[in-house]
């Protein structure tokens, strides 16, 4: 009994030392996405997503990082992206989604990222859901 108790204490310990990494790395970076004005039915668009990394944090370059996309009254060039997609800035990665526009309305860009935010004691997989709304005239 005395054992069982002790492996439970340290998975405790465990998972609330997990539950603090996991917090920490979230205040390390910060994820933009957007779509310009309003673009006409059938007309060629784009949105943007990057994500921003604070201090000496940064996007590991070896993990993996994969962007599934879907969308509604919206046509994507691609369906999912990946690091070559990416192109590289100084404060994190900037992904640029070309689209077609659908029928007049409100259309919308989901995102679902897979990531590592990573500094030099803490390397932290992320998975984020972005939605981008888009308006079509």
């Amino acid at each position: 009994m005395k054992r069982l108790c002790t492996m439970l204490a340290l998975a405790a310990v465990g998972l609330t030392a997990l539950e603090a990494a996991a917090e920490q790395a979230e205040k390390l970076y910060s994820i933009e996405a957007k779509a310009g004005a309003a673009v006409a039915s059938g007309a060629a668009g784009e949105a943007s997503i990057q994500i921003k990394t604070k201090g000496e944090a940064y996007i590991h370059a070896e993990a993996p990082f994969k962007v599934a996309l879907d969308a509604k009254n919206l046509k994507l060039d691609k369906d999912k992206l990946d690091r070559g997609d990416a192109i590289q800035q100084q404060d994190g990665p900037l992904l640029k989604i070309p689209f077609t526009a659908g029928a007049a309305g409100p259309a919308e860009l989901n995102a679902e990222m897979t990531f590592f935010i990573c500094t030099k004691t803490l390397c932290e997989r992320q998975k984020k859901t972005v939605i981008i709304p888009i308006e079509i005239k």
